[in-house]
């Protein structure tokens, strides 16, 4: 009998640390998922720290108190070029999200008297930093009309001679030649 009692009395200690494991393992999981939810929150904290970058060199005069509505700038990015243009030649994602590849580029070359013609895959984009304005050695002007701009980069006494052409395509500004003359 008091064998059986030892027993009953090992069987519920068996019983509660079976259900103190349960309990623990389970607060382990909510602290394992809290984590996951703050990397993430930090994760979505340095996305909106990326775009307030962008946006206060976008915007310096901006009052800051006021808050701009990520989804209408974005809304709002094709209707006017030179926005379009400043988000294109800053933010590497953006501008090649808003290429045609494979990009056709055409170039002069000195022996040929037509052009000729290549082609740029997505894998081999690179970022291509453009503002518009004159420097010492080449300009960047902007021709555009409703469909359709070209970014012209003309060297001062150089030989570069860059256009960038780009098209209205649902609504969207896009990138589709690239013609390079310069000698």
């Amino acid at each position: 009998m008091i064998f059986n009692e030892f027993l009953k009395m090992k069987k519920d200690r068996i019983i509660g640390f079976s259900i103190l494991g349960v309990i623990i393992f389970g607060c382990m999981m909510f602290a394992i998922q809290d984590y996951q939810i703050d990397q993430s929150i930090s994760s979505i904290n340095k996305i909106d720290e990326k775009y307030q970058s962008l946006m206060d060199s976008m915007f310096p005069d901006v009052d800051r108190d006021y808050e701009i509505n990520r989804d209408s700038l974005l809304h709002n990015i094709d209707k006017d070029f030179n926005l379009f243009f400043d988000l294109f030649s800053k933010d590497s994602i953006f501008q090649t999200s808003r290429i045609r590849f494979p990009l056709k580029r055409m170039t002069q070359e000195i022996e040929k008297d037509s052009p000729s013609i290549g082609w740029i895959k997505k894998e081999y984009w690179k970022f291509l930093k453009l503002e518009n304005k004159v420097f010492d050695n080449y300009s960047i002007e902007i021709q555009e009309n409703i469909d359709a701009a070209i970014i012209e980069i003309r060297g001062i006494e150089n030989g570069i001679y860059v256009n960038f052409n780009f098209i209205k395509e649902n609504d969207k500004w896009i990138l589709i030649l690239w013609e390079d003359y310069s000698t």
